[in-house]
C-alpha cells in the first residue's frame, strides 16, 4: 500500500500499477492528514483552480511546479526498491 497525505489524482495510482505489474499496489490519497491536492502534470499545464489555486485552502504557499508527479513516482520506486 501506497498512502499519501494529499489528494491524488486516478492518473498516478494507474501509472503505479502499469509500471509494477508483478506487485499488488494500492494507492490511497488523503491518508493521516490533507496536506492538498496534488495535480498531474497535465493539470498543472492546463492551469485552473486544483492546478493554480486550491492549496490556498490547504496553507500551503503556491502551486506546484512541474516535475511534482516524476518526484512522486520516484518516491514510490525509492519505497519499493528498498522491499525487495
Amino acid at each position: 500500500m501506497a498512502y499519501l497525505g494529499c489528494g491524488e489524482r486516478r492518473k498516478n495510482p494507474l501509472r503505479t500499477k502499469k509500471e509494477f505489474p508483478d506487485k499488488h499496489i494500492f494507492v490511497s490519497g488523503y491518508s493521516n492528514e490533507v496536506m492538498c491536492y496534488i495535480p498531474s502534470e497535465r493539470v498543472l499545464k492546463e492551469g485552473g483552480y486544483e492546478a493554480d489555486s486550491s492549496m490556498i485552502y490547504y496553507g500551503m504557499p503556491g502551486p506546484f511546479e512541474k516535475g511534482i508527479e516524476e518526484k512522486i513516482m520516484s518516491a514510490i520506486y525509492l519505497t519499493l526498491k528498498k522491499l525487495k
